[in-house]
């Protein structure tokens, strides 16, 4: 069964879709690419939206591309907003996807979004992480920042319906298997993943 081995229901969430309007997006722009980002971009895509991807690493922006991306980019080059204004008449994105806890990462996802555009929260889980902002960005642009950090139960029907109907390919996500006789190496890899390493599974 593909979301038993592959990607639990409660791994896909739908609910941060509807917190952003996700079905009416035209751009969705995300920071970040390892496994939960990958995970959304198919949802957005789903829904219809073009979808850019942000990874210093090559191999997560290949990945992001073959998940069917419109655009991965590298946020060292220091040319995401740029680009993506070029790619929308200079408006910016609708919704910006922050997945990287780096208090920098939210300045930069401001910037890349349009007057009056969200910015969806999913790495800044620590109390003690404190991150500042451009007051501005929300009070005269009206940017809205958002979080979200787990599932919701009465949407796991329809997480399980995208899951076993295919519409989410998730099991593309998974990138190493191991049997259960190397499960030492599968924990291991899961702790220091490696470049090109998103989601492990151990099959007995």
């Amino acid at each position: 069964m593909q979301a038993d081995l592959d990607q639990p229901t409660g791994d896909v969430e739908p609910l941060w879709a509807d917190r952003i309007g996700l079905a009416k997006l035209t751009t969705m722009a995300f920071g970040g690419t390892d496994l939960r980002p990958l995970r959304d971009e198919l949802l957005s895509k789903l829904a219809g939206a073009f979808v850019i991807g942000s990874d210093p690493m090559p191999e997560r922006r290949a990945k992001s591309l073959s998940l069917g991306a419109d655009l991965a980019l590298n946020p060292r080059d220091g040319q995401i907003a740029d680009e993506i204004r070029s790619r929308t008449d200079g408006r910016g994105a609708d919704v910006v996807l922050v997945a990287v806890p780096i208090p920098a990462a939210l300045t930069e996802a401001l910037a890349i979004a349009r007057p009056g555009g969200r910015i969806l929260l999913f790495a800044q889980n620590d109390p003690q992480l404190r991150i500042e902002f451009p007051a501005a960005a929300v009070g005269v642009e009206e940017k809205e920042i958002l979080g979200s950090y787990s599932a919701a139960v009465d949407r796991q029907n329809e997480a399980a319906r995208l899951i076993f109907s295919r519409q989410l390919p998730v099991r593309e996500l998974v990138t190493q298997r191991f049997s259960l006789e190397d499960i030492n190496r599968a924990l291991e890899l899961a702790a220091h993943p490696i470049n090109d390493s998103l989601k492990v599974v151990v099959q007995p």
